[in-house]
């Protein structure tokens, strides 16, 4: 095997340099004569260009501003890391903002709920009440009307709820765009 390997190696071809003399033209060796005992170091100069065998641009599908950048130029970067963040330009509140005007449309929706819950039983009296004649149609009408608008009430909080939790999760879905991943493992080039 080591002779096989050396035979590889010397299998190889070079373009030798143009400028000096006896070169420039192409040197095959003979791998049959060659065994690893006779193997001699070997410095060869060579001019030339290297180019990655897989070059891959990463860029954002966000738009805004590049918030930070996490490897410099020449380093190694591993497959699935985060290469640099975009800060979206559209002003979304950040999300500690944005969980607290959850809280606070959750607080005032189960606020309204109780509400509209003590309407409703002070309504089911007044209809009680006027089916016994205690009290004048007008009463129960204007009981019936604070309940309506309780209820309109409540139905306005959850909607706020729904808003500030869609709210919460576009920011999420932001967040996660904003993340600029490296597809493959590599060296940062520039």
């Amino acid at each position: 095997a080591a002779a096989a390997g050396a035979a590889v190696v010397a299998a190889a071809r070079w373009w030798a340099a143009p400028d000096a003399p006896g070169r420039g033209r192409l040197v095959k060796a003979n791998p049959a004569t060659q065994t690893l005992a006779e193997t001699k170091p070997l410095a060869v100069r060579l001019t030339g260009e290297l180019a990655a065998l897989n070059a891959i641009d990463v860029n954002s599908t966000l738009a805004g501003r590049v918030s930070a950048i996490r490897f410099k130029t020449g380093e190694r970067v591993p497959a699935n890391s985060i290469v640099a963040m975009v800060e979206p330009s559209n002003g979304i509140q950040s999300p500690g903002a944005l969980e607290a005007a959850l809280q606070r449309a959750q607080d005032d929706w189960t606020k309204k709920k109780e509400q509209a819950a003590a309407i409703e039983s002070e309504l089911a009296r007044a209809e009680e009440w006027q089916r016994e004649d205690l009290i004048a149609r007008r009463d129960l009408e204007q009981t019936n009307a604070q309940a309506d608008l309780a209820r309109a009430q409540l139905r306005l909080a959850q909607a706020r709820v729904a808003q500030q939790q869609a709210m919460l999760a576009q920011r999420r879905a932001l967040e996660r765009q904003a993340r600029i991943l490296a597809p493959i493992a590599g060296v940062v080039v520039h």
